[in-house]
């Protein structure tokens, strides 16, 4: 499923026209499984800035024909978008959409198989999930088709000599046009992942840099931009953790940057720094940052490297916990938007004695193709953690700032919306939460409790 805006054939463009010209709102087109469903959409003010709210018209076939919505199963006779604003109620989506954004459970248990590792063979993941190879393989392709899987790698920047920052940019008067913030932002290769955004905050930035002061230089580089001149604006700069659970993916573009540390053996530089790569090392986390499924042998042959150099230096740099895992990010999700929740730590004390219930929250698995939370990291200036969560169904905003809340005690929850992804994208998958560090962390915290209520329970024994 995919916007098909690029895609039209004749006789749908000139439906959308037709609609569009009856419209007082704007016309989405997104392509399923070869049909053409049709929304009206608009923007609604709230509490936390802009909200987009959807309204399922019909669906249309290759040659124009269009089959109104009857919204069988939605106490509502709204025919527009208009009246369905009017009316407060939730419109209803077409069963295709509706398997999307919740899949059963074979589809979750093989998205989380080629999340933690996507190189692994269909073959292999149908002894583990005990189905048969062909199902893996079908089910495989149905999910890269549905959700635009792309298969990539994650990596660890502090191993060649990055570390991750964050900035959070809140406009107090004036603002650039998304437009010159995408140019500037997009030209620098530190920056992996750029959004605009509405309620608390304006901008969210993610960027890998060498040092402190390059980290400044590129700072104030960006804020001297001509763009930001008839601005009033509060930039927030922290560091961020490394997380063993949720990635944000490296733009091709970095790699042009990863250049420079490339070795090479001379009078001068006799041996490799620690943060320098050899040429094979380069080559191969280039190749599968941007295509995790090419084969070894190809990166030999592109790079003019001894055969099964790739592969070999693949495993290497799996070892070193240089490459984490190869792993996916969905280019797809039937999601309304992506709420993000800056949680400021005020009280620390109050935080640690309830830390377990939102260790619990955030690693609970979800119904939903992707993780619960897109990103969750330790960020500090100010101390606290960001969050960033698909929002899919009506209500659930409301519901997960409220959880955050109820489980950060002693902290400020922050709330604003991505209302439009301005460069890069972020890692959406599923991730075994039963290996990752959060879930270690929360049964290493309760076998302390365990040990410490049994000591008591001694005590009091004797």
């Amino acid at each position: 499923m995919r916007n098909a805006k690029k895609e039209l054939p004749e006789n749908v463009r000139k439906l959308v026209e037709r609609l569009r010209a009856k419209s007082k709102y704007h016309i989405e087109v997104k392509l399923i499984r070869g049909g053409y469903y049709i929304y009206e959409y608009a923007f609604e003010s709230g509490e936390y800035g802009q909200k987009k709210i959807s309204f399922y018209l019909g669906k249309a076939d290759s040659r124009g024909n269009f089959s109104e919505a009857r919204h069988r199963f939605l106490n509502t006779r709204a025919r527009s978008l208009e009246e369905y604003i009017k009316s407060g109620k939730e419109t209803e989506r077409p069963s295709e959409v509706a398997e999307l954004i919740y899949p059963d459970s074979v589809d979750r248990a093989i998205l989380t198989e080629i999340s933690m590792d996507s190189k692994a063979s269909s073959y292999s993941i149908s002894k583990k999930l005990d189905l048969n190879p062909n199902t893996v393989e079908y089910r495989i392709k149905k999910l890269e088709r549905l959700y635009s899987i792309r298969y990539t790698i994650e990596l660890r920047p502090g191993t060649f000599g990055f570390e991750r920052y964050f900035i959070t940019i809140r406009f107090i008067r004036g603002a650039p046009s998304q437009e010159d913030m995408e140019k500037l932002f997009s030209s620098e290769p530190r920056i992996q992942f750029v959004a605009s955004l509405s309620g608390h905050y304006s901008v969210l930035i993610y960027l890998l840099a060498e040092n402190n002061v390059t980290l400044e230089n590129l700072i104030y580089e960006m804020r001297s931009n001509p763009i930001f001149s008839n601005c009033k604006a509060i930039w927030n700069i922290g560091y961020t953790s490394e997380s063993e659970t949720w990635y944000i993916p490296f733009r091709d573009e970095f790699f042009n940057l990863m250049k420079e540390k490339v070795w090479h053996r001379s009078r001068e530089t006799p041996r490799r720094a620690k943060d320098q790569l050899l040429e094979s090392e380069y080559a191969v986390m280039k190749e599968l940052n941007h295509d995790a499924s090419i084969k070894f042998s190809d990166i030999d042959r592109l790079y003019n490297l001894k055969s099964g150099n790739a592969y070999y230096t693949f495993e290497r740099l799996l070892e070193r916990r240089t490459i984490k895992r190869p792993t996916i990010a969905m280019g797809y999700l039937p999601m309304r938007y992506v709420a993000f929740f800056y949680v400021v730590q005020k009280d620390i004390s109050i935080f640690n004695r309830y830390r377990k219930e939102y260790l619990r929250t955030v690693i609970e698995e979800s119904l939903h193709p992707c993780d619960k939370y897109a990103q969750v990291e330790d960020v500090s200036a100010p101390y606290g953690f960001l969050l960033l969560a698909p929002i899919f169904d009506e209500g659930e905003l409301e519901k997960l700032q409220g959880e955050v809340a109820g489980t950060a005690r002693g902290s400020e929850v922050r709330t604003s919306l991505i209302t439009r992804v301005l460069v890069g994208s972020l890692g959406y998958r599923r991730f075994k939460m039963s290996e990752s560090m959060t879930y270690k962390r929360l049964m290493d915290m309760e076998s302390a409790d365990a040990k410490k209520q049994e000591g008591k329970n001694t005590e009091e024994s004797q």
